[in-house]
């Protein structure tokens, strides 16, 4: 999810709780947000970055040794302690919602360095930005009228959260048994929670991009990409920023290959990539522009990160 997300959703869980823990409350929002400080990797470049967000600080090596130093804390101090375990419960809280989106989480390192992901949400989901304001606007609401939150509200909100995530996993299992032949991803669309985005590919080497409706059990062709050649793809790996893209994702593909006959430029070919898998909003995200040489080695890697 987006850190807005995180810190709409950590707020509508910690306000409701403010009266009676507003320390914890505090603490559970500000570790509803806090994993995303593995943003600031991004000054040391974008292959930093791209390797480095999601891992470590929304891994169980990182949540669950402060999660214990609460549980010390408690013998020592209930405040500090409850403050401690409210901000491990709000990593964690942030971590499952970043599991539900599409890139994954590297949630179990150092035990492994896989990233797992369910696809049900898109990083930036629409319906559940408008069910968490919604809700934030009832308990405005409530103390507008002098009756303080309860933390049975907080409940509330949870269950409607859970039954939204299970009505998206429901929608995505049914599509993909559904469908044939199977689809290779299914990404949720950001507007509509039972719309999805897939593709798949073609004996002919090319790549369908498919835009499938989870309550039709239907698909329909928005475009089609021409595979590139066995040549351009060995030459593309030599990029360590496409092999980053291609550990991300399964759909990550060189779209089109510009060869260049320009002897004195040196340049032979500029190869663009990009994620067929993402199509919301129109991103553009983790696309690139390999320049190629005439000696077939990388010489200039352009990366949207």
């Amino acid at each position: 999810m987006d850190i807005l997300t995180h810190a709409l959703m950590g707020t509508a869980i910690a306000t409701p709780c403010m009266v009676t823990m507003p320390e914890a409350s505090a603490a559970l929002i500000l570790g509803s947000v806090a994993p995303d400080l593995d943003a600031f990797s991004r000054i040391f470049g974008k292959r930093a970055f791209m390797q480095w967000h999601q891992t470590f600080t929304h891994s169980i090596g990182v949540i669950g040794p402060i999660a214990m130093i609460g549980l010390v804390t408690l013998l020592v101090d209930r405040i500090a302690g409850f403050c401690v375990l409210a901000f491990a419960v709000g990593m964690a809280f942030h971590v499952a919602l970043d599991y539900t989106n599409t890139l994954g989480v590297k949630c179990w390192y150092p035990i492994s360095r896989k990233r797992y992901c369910s696809e049900w949400c898109f990083f930036i989901d629409l319906p559940l930005i408008s069910i968490t304001l919604l809700f934030l606007c009832w308990l405005a609401w409530l103390i507008s009228r002098g009756v303080l939150p309860h933390p049975l509200h907080a409940c509330i909100y949870l269950a409607i959260v859970v039954g939204y995530f299970g009505f998206k996993a429901w929608t995505r299992h049914s599509l993909m048994q559904k469908i044939h032949p199977p689809l290779l991803s299914l990404i949720p669309s950001a507007w509509c929670p039972w719309l999805f985005y897939s593709f798949r590919h073609n004996p002919c080497g090319s790549t369908e991009l498919l835009n499938a409706n989870a309550i039709r059990g239907t698909t329909e062709l928005a475009d089609q990409i021409p595979g590139a050649d066995e040549h351009w793809i060995r030459i593309a790996e030599q990029s360590e920023e496409f092999q980053i893209m291609k550990e991300l994702s399964a759909g990550y593909k060189i779209i089109s290959v510009q060869t260049i006959d320009d002897p004195p430029s040196q340049t032979a070919a500029i190869l663009t990539c990009r994620d067929l898998r993402t199509r919301n909003f129109s991103t553009s995200f983790g696309s690139m522009e390999i320049t190629v040489d005439s000696n077939a080695t990388v010489s200039k890697v352009d990366w949207n990160v």
